[in-house]
Order: structure tokens, then sequence, then C-alpha cells
């Protein structure tokens, strides 16, 4: 990503002056910016972050959940949210809770919330939470796993694979451009 924009300015300066730009781009570089917060954690109090697993930093529930047949994704971040969210997973008193009523005490007893919140999830369907959820309004998504991740309805609203047709490499599905010109084709088959 970050080498693509460095080459998209190479190529606008080009154009705009003339003049040619050696384009360098760093793996380290990228990699600290994208561990903002624990990036941010270290410099501000120079305490080495401890490992989250999918947890956010700054915000519970948002995370990765635990459900009857899979994962899901939870994103209540906000109070607003997490009460939407309590009343959907049939536990409203959990905002009335202490150790939940805010999200500074949601962050203190994360273990707590999740193995509450686990109790209720895995009673029922990844595709039935995210029904329930997205019905309250809570951000949420199943986590499929990479065999079955064609048959998720975000999959048919994205154009990263393109059918193939038969060929010596057979038919199926051959991955294609996640971003796109009007005019871009969008196989990749046949690329070298």
């Amino acid at each position: 990503m970050w080498a693509v924009q460095g080459i998209l300015a190479a190529l606008y300066e080009r154009e705009r002056t003339g003049t040619g730009r050696l384009v360098e781009c760093s793996l380290l570089e990228p990699a600290i910016g994208f561990s903002s917060w624990t990036s941010a954690q270290w410099l501000a109090d120079h305490e080495e972050p401890t490992r989250q697993g999918s947890r956010h930093r700054q915000n519970a529930p948002y995370q990765r959940m635990r459900t009857k047949d899979g994962y899901l994704m939870v994103g209540a971040a906000g109070e607003a949210i997490w009460a939407r969210c309590a009343k959907a997973l049939g536990h409203p008193e959990w905002c009335e809770d202490p150790r939940f009523a805010i999200n500074q005490a949601r962050m203190a007893n994360s273990d707590a919330l999740e193995a509450v919140m686990n109790v209720v999830l895995t009673t029922k369907t990844t595709s039935d939470w995210v029904e329930v959820l997205e019905a309250a309004g809570v951000p949420c998504g199943a986590i499929a796993a990479s065999c079955n991740m064609r048959a998720t309805r975000n999959w048919a609203r994205c154009r990263t694979s393109a059918p193939r047709s038969r060929s010596a490499r057979g038919s199926g599905c051959a991955r294609s451009r996640p971003s796109l010109a009007s005019t871009t084709p969008r196989s990749l088959a046949g690329s070298a």
C-alpha cells in the first residue's frame, strides 16, 4: 500500500515537472505504522504492550467471539452501541453491571466480559447472531474460514475473483485486482 502511494506520488511529480523520482519502500516502517496502537502505548508510557489477540486496545467488546458453529467479529465500541449489543444478546442488565457499564470498566474486565458473552453467543450459529446484531445496529460480521469464504454474502459484493474459462489450467475462479479503474480487466489469469 505504501509503495503504491510512493509510486503514484512519483508519477504525479513526473507528470507535473517532467522529473522522475526514485521510490524506496521499507517493510519495517509500514509494519511500525500499522502497529500504531501498540507503538503509541510504548511511546507514551514505555510499557511493553501485551498481546491482545483480536481485541481492540481501546474499546470493548471489539473482537472475535466464538459462536455455536464458528466465529463472529463484534464491534460494540461506544456506549450506545454497547447498550444495543447487550440488549440484542438478551442481557440489557450488563449495562448496569459495574464491570461492564462503561468502556473503561469493560476494558479492565475484558476476560469476564468475553466469558459472559461467549456463554450467550455459543447458543446460536454465526449467521443467527449476525442477523440479530445487524438488526440492532451493532457492527459485526462472520469470520469465514478460507474453505467457505466464497460462500459469504460479502464475497458476492466484492470483486476479488472472476470466472475463468476452461484452459490448460482448468476452470474456476482467478484472483483479480481488489481495486479497479473502470477500464481495467478484472482477471489476473494469464498474467505473468
